[in-house]
């Protein structure tokens, strides 16, 4: 006779039986980071998640988004479980491991739910894996990442220091008095950009100079709010109390508009 406490039954035994459960090609984790991601049902009851993050994929490393993974598959996959899954990672993107790492990987967690570490797969667990039907390629729906064209352009520009804003400084002063910044911005403008400073300064005067193209100051200038500093503000403080005259900050434009007052040369776009 079927009761419903035998139909109740018999989908427990469904849900926890061994295999295969999901194989999504194109999982999202939020709007843009994708991976493919197969669930399992263990020979032990237990949820298993594949997580292969492929190189295209706008990727979320497994390891700084661990516990995001671990909720996120629970609760889509696993909702009725007592337990959360025991993730895999399955590492083809070239940025997320090392030659002399393993690319697949258990991420395992402490009793408080935190990332503990990464460890390589267990043979048991990857040779179960196996039996219940994993794969381990990128799947046939997998779309890589195809970014939007550039809109915004990054450039140095030569700037008068009477039009830097006013500095908030949260450290002292010393270091930045130190250096001459009065020859170091009139080296960096003569050479225009860094490959062109000239050989044979000083290491401290070189530094300067250098610091000017590739850790350069940097301006925000939000719509309808105050120009505010981004970086430098130290520096730039440095050369209004040595009377720097013009000195080279970092800006960004639309990539389509005409160069800034002052355009030195695009850095970037995106």
């Amino acid at each position: 006779m079927v009761t419903r406490t035998s139909i109740a039954t018999a989908l427990r035994r469904l849900r926890y039986w061994p295999g295969r459960k999901a194989d999504m090609h194109m999982w999202h984790l939020d709007e843009r980071k994708t991976s493919r991601v197969q669930v399992f049902r263990g020979e032990k009851g237990n949820g298993l998640a594949l997580i292969t993050l492929r190189d295209g994929d706008f990727a979320a490393s497994h390891i700084n988004n661990a516990v995001r993974y671990r909720r996120l598959i629970w609760e889509e996959f696993f909702p009725k479980d007592s337990v959360p899954p025991t993730l895999i990672a399955n590492l083809l993107h070239p940025e997320l491991w090392l030659e002399d790492k393993p690319s697949v990987v258990e991420i395992e967690f402490d009793d408080g739910g935190r990332f503990r570490c990464e460890s390589e797969i267990d043979p048991e667990t990857l040779t179960q894996l196996n039996r219940l039907g994993a794969q381990w390629d990128e799947g046939a729906g997998y779309v890589p990442y195809s970014p939007p064209p550039p809109t915004t352009a990054v450039v140095l520009r030569r700037i008068a220091v009477s039009e830097l804003p006013k500095s908030n400084l949260f450290r002292g002063m010393a270091r930045y008095l130190a250096v001459d910044w009065v020859e170091a911005t009139a080296i960096a403008l003569r050479a225009g950009r860094w490959e062109s400073i000239p050989a044979g300064l000083p290491f401290a005067m070189h530094e300067a100079v250098r610091s000017l193209f590739n850790d350069p100051m940097c301006l925000s200038r939000p719509e309808g709010k105050p120009v505010s500093w981004m970086n430098g503000q130290h520096r730039g403080e440095a050369m209004r109390r040595q009377g720097v005259v013009e000195t080279i900050i970092e800006e960004k434009r639309p990539i389509d508009a005409a160069p800034l007052p002052g355009e030195l040369y695009k850095v970037s776009e995106f």
